[in-house]
């Protein structure tokens, strides 16, 4: 069972940064126009 914790923390971990990223990237997009 602790197994199936790590792998979901790690998957939420992964899905948190793209998303971190994604709205990074955006904010810099705007920035510059």
């Amino acid at each position: 069972m602790a197994t199936v914790i790590l792998y979901a923390r790690a998957v939420a971990m992964v899905l948190g940064g793209a998303a971190l990223g994604f709205v990074w990237g955006l904010a810099e997009l705007l920035a510059r126009s």
